[in-house]
Formats: C-alpha cells, structure tokens, sequence
C-alpha cells in the first residue's frame, strides 16, 4: 500500500469519526493526536489511540490550568457529561470520580478509546472503498 493510499485511508476515516461525533473532545484529540505525520498506517493510528491516555501525557492538557481552560467552554461541558452518560449506558455502572479535574481526564481518555473504536469500525469499508485491503 502506498503512502498516498495510506494517507487516504486514514484521512477519510477521521473525517467518517468526527462527523459520527462533531464535539470538542473528538476534534482536539484528532487535530492534536492523529496528525497524518506521525503514522504509516490507519491501523497504527488506532493502535496509538487504545494505548494512549491522559496519564501517560499522551494527550498534551498535563496542567490543572489547561484542564479548567477546557471546563470552562460550554461545549466542553456538555461533551464531558456525555462520556460520563455513554459510560454509565455502555457499562451499567456509574462513575465515581473524585474531582472535576478527574472529570475532563475521564472524558478525554474515554473519547480516545471511543475514536478508535469508531476507526476501527470504518477502516475495512474504506479500504475496500479506495481498493485496498485494510
């Protein structure tokens, strides 16, 4: 597979996972995470996204500062409760988090593990979309 067709594929999946989900989160992590440059492949991509966390400092956002920054916009608020909603219906249980920064952190880590989630499902049909074999 060539670089082009690589590039392709990975391109065309981000754009499939951020209009499944066009909130804040998706897009800071795809425009700060998923830079074309820094993957051969889709796959690499996803398996970057499974391993990655806040934690880790995968993310950037290291400092409480950054974290409360992002508290701070509307549309951060309402994404972060969203991950907090779609893990309490994905796995029955509530979340039991100790402050608000744990919140963000969360919902960060959460959205990662959700794009790729989301990659992995679109990276087959658009393979065989562009004629390669993902």
């Amino acid at each position: 597979m060539t670089n082009e067709t690589n590039t392709a594929i990975i391109t065309k999946v981000i754009n499939l996972v951020t209009s499944d989900k066009p909130d804040p989160i998706t897009q800071y992590l795809t425009e700060t995470f998923c830079e074309l440059g820094n993957y051969e492949t889709a796959e690499q991509m996803i398996e970057g996204l499974y391993s990655a966390s806040w934690e880790s400092g995968s993310f950037g956002l290291c400092y409480n500062y950054e974290l409360f920054d992002k508290l701070a916009v509307h549309d951060w608020q309402l994404a972060i409760n969203g991950c907090l909603e779609e893990y309490e219906d994905a796995t029955g249980e509530s979340l039991s988090i100790s402050n608000i920064t744990g919140a963000v952190t969360f919902a960060i880590d959460w959205t990662a593990n959700q794009i790729a989630s989301s990659m992995e499902y679109h990276l087959e049909a658009v393979a065989e979309e562009l004629g390669e074999v993902a």
